[in-house]
């Protein structure tokens, strides 16, 4: 149709280079270690298995939202902070 503007495309923001799994993981190992977890102690805080949580860093796992959620509560984050790409 003439005269109505075309919907501008819009672009999901970088994640310089590396994929959305990756920078989950890298990031949720990162608290756990700045709180001075080991991957079994996190675990036990939210009750799952303790193997879950490495499985989880190391990308062979990927958590459910509510599961990030439960973690993210455990580790006293926001959970936007494990999608943010680390420089």
């Amino acid at each position: 149709m003439a005269g109505i503007p075309k919907k501008a495309k819009r672009r999901a923001p970088s994640t310089g280079g590396q994929g959305l799994g990756s920078i989950v993981a890298t990031n949720l190992r990162l608290a756990r270690q700045r709180r001075g977890l080991s991957q079994e102690k996190l675990a036990e805080l939210v009750d799952i298995h303790r193997n879950y949580v490495g499985m989880v860093e190391r990308e062979v796992h990927s958590p459910t939202v509510s599961m990030l959620g439960r973690l993210c509560r455990a580790l006293e984050i926001d959970p936007q902070s494990l999608f943010k790409p680390r420089t």
